[in-house]
């Protein structure tokens, strides 16, 4: 990932990556959600990214993984590291509203200092993590259902290119959100008998940020995809869902997002 220099004319640089089709809460009807990644990493990017938090996720567990999404996205923007070459960070769009973000692939470190991308203790090589992701309606009076699969399932193929196999993620509480059942239905397992502390003590630690700061949520759901159950989900969702994928192109993301 390279920082630009250009701070008079920024190009906020994103690929368009593909089209989703999803569902209108209202009539159920179709609605397009775009999937891009972002390319050329600025800090004014993800400053402005702040700003647009909707007012309706304020004190809410969603607003607190977005704000530290947010926090992840801002150190990937300022830093030059080679290490953050596999790193994602891919953003949902409905027309030109944001309405999805999805951070995963941030390097850790294990006690040994081994380059590692999952924070689970004694990972397997190929293991990756899903560090952020959170979704939201773009419009006040109508939700949009599938953005969430969307997004993630775009994901999902990127995960062979990277040479990853399995995706370990932290899911919040059931009591707090809906988010076990979500990856559940996503290809993930539980992998721990009970509740684990989200910064225990042998976790590997990410290279770029403090994972624990400012978190109120302090217990998480340890939970794995393996690569069978990942490959079978982004078929049947790819198709369900009717995928269709852009031309390779690089655009300018003041194009796409009205910020």
């Amino acid at each position: 990932m390279k920082v630009s220099s250009n701070v008079k004319n920024p190009a906020f640089g994103a690929k368009l990556l593909s089209q989703w089709r999803c569902n209108s809460s209202v009539d159920n009807s179709a609605r397009n959600i775009t999937i891009v990644k972002l390319e050329n990493h600025e800090y004014p990017l993800a400053e402005k990214f702040v700003n647009m938090v909707d007012k309706t996720l304020e004190g809410s567990i969603t607003n607190d993984i977005f704000i530290d999404a947010l926090k992840a996205i801002k150190k990937l923007l300022e830093s030059g590291e080679k290490v953050l070459k596999k790193t994602r960070v891919l953003l949902a769009l409905y027309n030109d509203k944001l309405c999805g973000i999805l951070v995963a692939n941030i390097p850790k470190k294990d006690k040994t200092g081994n380059l590692v991308y999952s924070s689970r203790h004694n990972c397997a090589k190929n293991e990756t993590e899903l560090d952020w992701l959170a979704t939201w309606s773009p419009n006040k009076d109508e939700k949009i259902k599938g953005i969430g699969k969307a997004i993630l399932g775009e994901y999902y193929k990127t995960l062979e290119n990277d040479n990853f196999k399995d995706v370990y993620v932290r899911s919040e509480l059931p009591e707090n959100s809906f988010a076990q059942y979500f990856y559940e239905s996503m290809g993930f397992n539980i992998i721990a008998p009970r509740r684990q502390l989200w910064c225990a003590k042998n976790a590997n630690k990410a290279m770029i940020k403090d994972e624990c700061e400012g978190l109120e949520y302090d217990k998480i759901i340890p939970m794995l995809a393996e690569k069978t159950n990942i490959k079978e989900i982004y078929d049947k969702i790819s198709k369900s869902m009717c995928r269709q994928e852009f031309v390779d192109k690089s655009v300018n993301i003041k194009e796409l997002i009205k910020i």
